[in-house]
């Protein structure tokens, strides 16, 4: 038996499982998948036995846990080395009287059919050639694979990592005078680095607004982590979304922002009424749900920025962040977009965020429930006078 696809025990929900098996003797096989303990699937099959267990493998994978709101901790250990056990995946075959069994950790998301083939050509795969390699770009994000990573400072957000055997994670600042470590007790098997906390720490305790840093694990330089800074725009929307390796992405887009109202249905909720007075019968329409939707052209510099952008319109959990009523659930899409294989130049981007909830009632939106009273100019901790 050999299953395709995995050579550092962990494996992708989304990327092809190849599991492969001979019956010498030529009587029907029997096959088990199992998860967290539980079975979840079992089927038998004549020799040879070739089947992709991605399908399954992506209903049952468990998504990552969130970082708390209001986090201010720069390392997050979102799961325990013990919680992690409950991604484990068994693999059993049974043919004549021999059985085989393979096992291993199931993650969210997966890798580009293009990158797998890479990997596999070198006799490895995703994770022990970087999220689980100390000499490389470990973070689980599709912001960029290489050693430097760049985020603006709109657009921070936790950096997931996989960390189940421990490794010691240490940051620090670009001329080292600053540095802060972390045991696999603090990152968990599965942690975060929350750059905003982090530099708010050193901003208290060092008093310095660190930009860039330096991380290593194991003790070997894995990468660089580089905030910029982000540009004074009019208009501009933060979009939050689940990216392909599973874990949540923001990206900003910045430019010209249209809001195009639209009505479906209409012609379904037409009906004709009779006229007692007259005794004819006139045109008439029910109540038409509103759907709306954010239209906003951007402009990119770079193939990376245009594949970050691809990777949240391909997303199926995307959110507008900076509108009133807190995150909205979109369904995002392209309305124009193409750009060369090297740019050279600056190029633009068409794109439609259609929120996804269709609206009955139509009113001014209101960012909380006290919208309706007198503003006040100071919070309520001063007195009277002045307010």
């Amino acid at each position: 038996m050999t299953v395709t696809g995995i050579s550092s025990e962990m494996a992708f929900a989304r990327c092809p499982i190849m599991l492969r098996a001979e019956n010498p003797g030529g009587q029907p096989g029997l096959f088990e998948v199992s998860h967290g303990g539980a079975p979840v699937y079992e089927g038998r099959f004549s020799a040879p036995l070739a089947v992709n267990l991605s399908d399954i493998a992506e209903a049952v994978a468990l998504p990552y846990p969130d970082v708390p709101e209001g986090n201010r901790s720069p390392v997050v250990a979102l799961e325990s080395a013990e919680a992690f056990q409950s991604r484990r995946m068994d693999v059993a075959v049974t043919a004549g009287e021999g059985r085989e069994s393979r096992a291993f950790s199931l993650v969210p998301g997966g890798v580009s059919t293009q990158n797998l083939r890479r990997y596999m050509a070198g006799g490895t795969d995703a994770f022990a050639a970087r999220f689980l390699d100390p000499a490389a770009n470990f973070f689980l994000t599709t912001r960029g694979s290489s050693w430097l990573l760049e985020m603006e400072e709109a657009e921070l957000s936790p950096l997931y990592f996989l960390n189940p055997g421990g490794d010691k994670i240490s940051v620090a600042t670009l001329d080292g005078a600053v540095r802060r470590e972390y045991d696999g007790i603090d990152t968990g098997a599965v942690g975060a680095l929350d750059l905003a906390a982090l530099r708010r720490e050193l901003f208290l305790s060092e008093g310095i607004l660190a930009s860039v840093f330096d991380v290593f694990r194991a003790g070997s330089h894995a990468c660089r982590l580089a905030v910029t800074r982000s540009a004074p725009a009019r208009e501009s929307v933060r979009v939050r979304f689940r990216g392909s390796l599973g874990t949540p992405e923001i990206i900003r887009l910045v430019g010209k922002i249209s809001v195009l109202p639209e009505f479906d249905g209409a012609d379904e909720a037409g009906f004709s009424r009779l006229d007692p007075l007259i005794g004819s019968f006139l045109s008439d329409r029910g109540r038409l749900p509103l759907k709306a939707a954010l239209s906003v052209t951007v402009t990119l510099e770079s193939a990376e920025r245009a594949g970050f952008l691809l990777d949240m319109l391909a997303s199926d959990e995307v959110a507008v962040l900076d509108l009133p009523g807190g995150p909205l659930k979109v369904v995002p899409s392209a309305e124009e977009i193409n750009f060369g294989l090297r740019p050279e130049a600056p190029f633009s981007a068409a794109v439609k965020l259609s929120i996804s909830e269709a609206e009955p009632s139509v009113m001014a939106m209101i960012a909380d429930a006290l919208s309706s009273h007198r503003q006040r100019v100071f919070s309520p901790q001063f007195n009277d006078p002045f307010n």
